[in-house]
């Protein structure tokens, strides 16, 4: 009876060890080396990790963005502070993606910038971009001109007539959403095909009927605009 009894103790506690040392095995801390980030996670069980980053600083304040998945085509933007103070909470909700912020320095202010991104046909975005107000620390969005402006502007500009329509977004610099996208001075290159609505035989398939350039600028009215400037068409 007692060897029985001995048997049943040395099986429980070598199943009990086992069992201690397979969830030490599942259980990790893991340090990405991101500032002030560290993320846990458990196999098998979703626990939220942490990819909050340092996007821009001062003597006084830091600026973290954090970019969650909520569900595929659901996105989640965090900008907030060290001093806990919630800059902005940004939803997209309408598939594609939101990139991460990135900061632009135009005339001596400060802009923290993302994108919507949609895949597909085109290069269709949205611009979300942001002035930092460095007194109070905090984001105002920056008004732009939307592309039926754009249009009456090129239109009257280069007395078009015809009606003029465009259907792939705008191209930027490397085929980029990001900082890189930028020039040296703050600005943003872009291209956009127009299309002749009125005589689409002047179409020439993907290349549209002729090609707009131009340079958006960072602008100081009531607020901050994002202005296009320097346009130019190409047949």
């Amino acid at each position: 009876m007692m060897r029985k009894n001995y048997q049943l103790l040395l099986f429980v506690l070598l199943s009990f060890n086992s069992c201690k040392e397979n969830n030490k095995g599942e259980i990790e801390q893991v340090n990405n080396g991101i500032e002030d980030s560290i993320a846990y996670y458990q196999k098998g069980i979703s626990i939220e990790k942490s990819n909050d980053r340092v996007i821009w600083k001062d003597e006084k304040v830091k600026i973290y963005a954090n970019h969650s998945v909520i569900e595929e085509g659901e996105e989640k933007l965090l900008l907030y502070t060290n001093k806990k103070d919630t800059l902005l909470t940004f939803f997209h909700e309408d598939g594609g993606k939101i990139t991460f912020p990135f900061v632009i320095n135009s005339n001596d202010e400060t802009f923290i910038n993302f994108f919507e991104v949609w895949e597909g046909s085109g290069f269709l975005s949205s611009k979300n971009f942001y002035h930092l107000n460095t007194n109070n620390y905090s984001l105002d969005r920056v008004a732009e001109v939307d592309h039926k402006n754009l249009l009456r502007i090129v239109k009257k500009r280069f007395n078009i007539e015809d009606s003029i329509y465009t259907k792939t977004g705008e191209f930027y610099k490397n085929y980029s959403f990001d900082k890189t996208c930028f020039n040296e001075k703050g600005e943003l290159p872009f291209t956009v095909i127009l299309y002749n609505y009125d005589q689409p035989e002047l179409n020439k398939g993907l290349e549209g009927f002729k090609t707009m350039k131009g340079l958006y600028s960072f602008e100081k009215e009531k607020g901050y605009i994002l202005k296009p400037t320097k346009i130019e068409l190409q047949n």
